[in-house]
């Protein structure tokens, strides 16, 4: 389901897991649907690296690639391929490719497709919400991860790359908003990943960290 409701106090799940697993479960049930309702084959390899370790919650990490699938093949004529990439940087970041064999994007600007409700679908491809992908942004900013939609290089298609930080100690720090609800960890420099707030002025609290890290909204 594309459409999910994600502002739950998720951040107390996350652990260290390893998305190589999870990644391959999803393909291989993408594969035993598409490939015989299309003719779409869906293809995983990796660099060869061991392990390939996050700081994540494995059901949203499988919603990423899920939806990134679906986008994918929704955007890829029958009987093509779309490939899904792992590997590991030597600063032990990890990043995940899906790679299709559809149009490609037409906007230069392609930050715009992960905006909420945004569509620019062609009809002959059906409906959908235009929630996807900006659920997919919401749940890749949820693991402190970037994602960046780009065109192929060797072929047409479209590259959906999303790049995980490297694995580091899960802190959890319960805060107390000031009055007006605003907190600053300016002093907090070390590898932070999660904060639990507590605030009786509503139920949000907008953080504003320093670092940059965790720019936005937390939810209680």
């Amino acid at each position: 389901n594309l459409i999910t409701d994600i502002e739950i106090p998720e951040y107390k799940k996350i652990k260290k897991i390893d998305v190589e697993p999870i990644i391959k479960s999803v393909v291989d049930d993408f594969n035993n649907i598409y490939k015989l309702k299309r003719g779409i084959k869906i293809s995983y390899e990796n660099d060869g690296k061991n392990k390939y370790h996050i700081n994540g919650i494995e059901n949203r990490v499988e919603q990423i690639i899920a939806n990134l699938l679906e986008n994918a093949i929704s955007f890829s004529d029958d009987n093509k391929n779309v490939m899904v990439k792992v590997s590991k940087f030597n600063d032990n970041k990890v990043i995940v490719n899906i790679l299709d064999e559809g149009q490609g994007f037409k906007e230069k600007d392609t930050n715009k497709i992960f905006k909420r409700f945004y569509s620019n679908r062609p009809d002959r491809f059906g409906q959908h919400s235009g929630l996807g992908l900006n659920i997919v942004k919401n749940l890749v900013d949820l693991h402190n991860a970037t994602i960046k939609a780009s065109n192929r290089t060797d072929q047409r298609g479209a590259n959906m790359e999303i790049m995980f930080p490297k694995v580091c100690i899960i802190q959890v720090i319960s805060i107390i908003c000031n009055t007006f609800g605003y907190v600053n960890l300016t002093e907090l420099t070390n590898c932070l990943f999660c904060i639990s707030v507590t605030t009786s002025i509503g139920d949000k609290c907008v953080c504003n960290f320093a670092n940059g890290m965790f720019p936005g909204l937390l939810y209680i």
